[in-house]
């Protein structure tokens, strides 16, 4: 009987400990952000290119005035910056946490590029414009990126094939598209194309072996795929939801993490974060 009953008091010790362990790496993953970094190689650059690829802050508010942001970022300058949509948590939401987002940001680049995600209402919007960021669904061309690289212009999915020849293009989507929408493009004209997409939040909850448990499907502004890309299991069922990716086609694909949260004020095995790409030129 005491030993039964021992090993019962052990059985919910250890559960005890296991659900505090997770309690802790879910309140890191949610509240502490980290900067991540991907390299893809570019044939055709002179010197290497940063992109930092911000992605649905979600109205969160990482320190006072995004201090913990900040601080990830340091004194880093990058070539550009893209934010990928959804920075306010809906269009009823105080702007506040974004607009001191985009405050950081712009002490860290010249250039800052904006995709609007299905979240960001109209006047958030006319708010980034008025700050000289590039809207790229409105651009009526690509925007060229460290002109003293090579030629790396950016421009959206629908756009690209509008878009000058280059030695990379830099596809900007708060949807993700999949395999096949991308491979739809494989004719555009660049040697190197990368698709930056966000949305998915990198499904907020991962789980080993299985990864996103759930990923949201396009919104509305999605007018490039009619595809699915999301639902139960995303990652098991060949969608791009977190990290970087190579194609079936050759084209790279990174879809970030994002900053913040929606519906459950959860992330697990899924951290915060903004990412810095290397674009490096290619070794002959």
């Amino acid at each position: 009987m005491a030993s039964s009953r021992t090993r019962r008091l052990a059985a919910t010790a250890l559960l005890a400990l296991a659900l505090a362990a997770l309690g802790g790496v879910a309140w890191r993953d949610t509240t502490r952000p980290t900067l991540g970094e991907v390299t893809v190689s570019v044939p055709g650059l002179t010197r290497e290119v940063t992109v930092l690829h911000v992605s649905d802050l979600h109205g969160e508010s990482f320190g006072e005035e995004q201090a913990l942001i900040a601080d990830l970022l340091g004194e880093t300058q990058f070539d550009v910056i893209v934010v990928n949509g959804d920075l306010v948590a809906s269009f009823e939401a105080d702007p506040a946490p974004a607009l001191a987002l985009l405050d950081v940001l712009d002490r860290h680049s010249e250039t800052i590029l904006f995709s609007r995600g299905n979240h960001d209402p109209d006047a958030f919007v006319a708010e980034v414009t008025s700050r000289g960021i590039t809207s790229l669904l409105e651009a009526s061309a690509a925007t060229t990126i460290a002109p003293d690289a090579g030629t790396v212009l950016a421009t959206t999915p629908s756009q690209a094939q509008a878009a000058a020849p280059a030695d990379c293009l830099v596809l900007v989507s708060h949807d993700p598209m999949t395999a096949a929408d991308i491979a739809s493009q494989d004719s555009l004209p660049a040697p190197t194309r990368l698709y930056l997409f966000g949305h998915t939040h990198g499904g907020q909850v991962r789980l080993p072996f299985i990864g996103a448990i759930w990923a949201p499907e396009p919104c509305p502004l999605a007018a490039h795929t009619h595809t699915l890309s999301g639902g139960l299991f995303p990652d098991l069922r060949g969608y791009y939801v977190r990290g970087l990716y190579r194609t079936p086609d050759g084209a790279y694909v990174h879809v970030s993490p994002g900053l913040g949260t929606h519906r459950v004020h959860l992330r697990l095995f899924n951290r915060a974060e903004v990412t810095m790409v290397h674009l490096v030129p290619a070794e002959v």
